[in-house]
């Protein structure tokens, strides 16, 4: 990051696209976690970037945004519908280690964004996996046992 780009963050500019059909969003004045990118020496942000009131994320993401996910910078994320994702278990290519993130956007369920962190496997090269923690597991239990009761009730 330029140092122009720091000090324009550090003055709390940011930029967004002028209306919401284009993706902007609205900043109410309090404090936030925004992720987004560098355009040119401009900060930049929109609603396909993560941006959540600071009194919103769980400890974990916290603790994530402030020591684990820089452990993960050597990982992608692969955003994938939770029906998907034994489609995409296997490996996309040798030379990308990802982790499938499965939001359940029906239900506004998030278990690895809310509980969990994206770090490189040690003990097997070359991938990445989801960390894991009883919260995580619980987020993730309840919401298979969720799926399984819907299944049930298809035709």
């Amino acid at each position: 990051m330029t140092d122009k780009a720091r000090q324009a963050l550090s003055h709390g500019f940011i930029r967004t696209y002028p209306n919401s059909s284009l993706c902007s969003i609205s900043l109410k004045p309090t404090r936030y976690l925004i992720a987004g990118s560098l355009i040119g020496e401009k900060p930049w942000t929109s609603l396909c970037h993560f941006v959540k009131e600071w009194t919103t994320l769980t400890r974990k993401q916290k603790k994530g945004f402030r020591k684990l996910y820089q452990h993960g910078c050597g990982c992608t994320m692969v955003r994938t519908p939770m029906h998907m994702r034994m489609i995409l278990q296997r490996p996309m290519t040798e030379n990308v280690r990802y982790c499938l993130w499965q939001r359940d956007w029906e239900r506004d369920i998030d278990c690895q964004a809310l509980h969990s962190v994206c770090i490189p496997d040690h003990h097997e090269s070359n991938t990445c996996k989801w960390l894991p923690n009883r919260v995580y597991k619980g987020c993730v239990k309840q919401h298979q046992k969720w799926l399984e009761r819907r299944r049930e009730r298809e035709p």
